[in-house]
């Protein structure tokens, strides 16, 4: 593979090692295997004929547009290689109702969403609370919202973890001697109208924002650092509007006759807008971004990915007036949108938030 596209998406020298065996000039092979192959294939733009022998192909843009785009409806973005290997994630506590406090509920939905990352890259997952004190636990319905959680007072559950907590019980990982996989989780500030509120807690939080927008809320920035939570501001909005936005635009025209499953019909996918082409970047990334937050244990870097996208997608939306599109435009940029969903969709499952969660 070439390192500059100016010598083409890839470039073979075969036509020079062939040409003492066949006692031929290294240019001319080079033409008869250009011409073989343009009469055989008809994925290139051009192929060059440069150098001492060095034959440079030149791919169509549509055949990568249409490889990444159907790699995406056949969902390889979410397979793995990994099989069944075993991940231990824990969040360490002095008790279990101080998961109704900010920070350390903040610390709970870190760990809590990255054991659904490790799941989807094809890990066996088991997610473990460690309290210190052994107080009355009166919190089964909370944590029956959460699937898969375990409380335990047995902190031998620690040992090879992956273990999070909050500023506040971080004595608790130097008292058992914790030193490896350890994750300080930073604080939450809670806002209204950019004025500091420290009057409300957890359960009264839950209340004005409800339960999908709140656990979304506390990891919209990197543990490490602290969260800031805007009442009047729903961020988790953000990243489910596309989804019912894209929804409605193919229900309509649908209704007026133009169908998402005659996509299939259009032999040429012609994405020209330079928005689009860093959307189609987008779907191609996602896979690493999941690798990534499993390599650094920061589901957030899941969450900036989720709001790069549909912020690429409301600037395209924005400038977009559907029904002025050319047919094979406008069917071109349906499927491209139609991959937007499909990639949101399973985000939104990593979330345990509901797709409809704008309508």
């Amino acid at each position: 593979m070439p390192k500059n596209r100016e010598h083409g998406d890839f470039s073979s020298n075969i036509a020079l090692k062939l040409a003492k065996n066949l006692n031929m000039k290294p240019y001319e092979i080079g033409n008869l295997i250009k011409e073989k192959i343009q009469k055989k294939y008809n994925i290139f733009e051009n192929i060059k004929l440069e150098g001492p022998g060095f034959i440079n192909f030149y791919i169509k843009e549509f055949y990568f547009t249409d490889k990444i785009l159907k790699s995406v409806e056949k969902g390889d973005f979410k397979r793995f290689s990994i099989k069944n290997e075993n991940v231990k994630l824990a969040l360490i506590l002095s008790d279990i109702n101080e998961i109704l406090e900010l920070s350390e509920f903040r610390a709970f939905m870190n760990m809590y969403y990255l054991g659904n990352i490790y799941n989807l890259a094809g890990y066996k997952v088991s997610k473990t609370v460690v309290v210190y004190n052994d107080e009355t636990n009166n919190l089964d319905n909370f944590l029956s919202n959460f699937k898969g959680v375990k409380v335990t007072k047995n902190f031998d559950e620690l040992n090879d973890s992956i273990i999070f907590s909050s500023y506040k019980n971080q004595f608790l990982l130097k008292q058992y001697g914790i030193k490896d996989k350890r994750y300080i989780v930073n604080k939450v500030n809670v806002y209204k109208n950019k004025i500091e509120r420290n009057d409300i807690d957890t359960v009264q939080l839950i209340d004005i924002l409800g339960f999908d927008r709140l656990k979304y809320s506390l990891c919209t920035n990197t543990f490490t650092s602290e969260v800031y939570i805007e009442i009047t501001r729903d961020d988790l909005r953000f990243i489910t509007y596309p989804y019912s936005r894209i929804s409605s635009v193919i229900n309509i025209l649908e209704k007026e006759g133009i169908l998402l499953g005659n996509i299939e019909d259009v032999k040429e996918i012609i994405l020209e807008n330079n928005l689009e082409k860093e959307i189609l970047t987008k779907l191609t990334q996602f896979k690493d971004i999941v690798k990534s937050s499993i390599a650094y244990n920061d589901f957030f870097k899941i969450i900036k990915y989720a709001n790069d996208l549909c912020e690429n997608f409301y600037k395209l939306n924005s400038i977009t007036l559907y029904r002025k599109l050319g047919r094979q435009k406008l069917m071109s940029r349906l499927r491209l949108l139609n991959s937007v969903k499909i990639i949101l969709e399973e985000i939104y499952k990593l979330l345990e938030v509901s797709k409809n969660y704008c309508l």
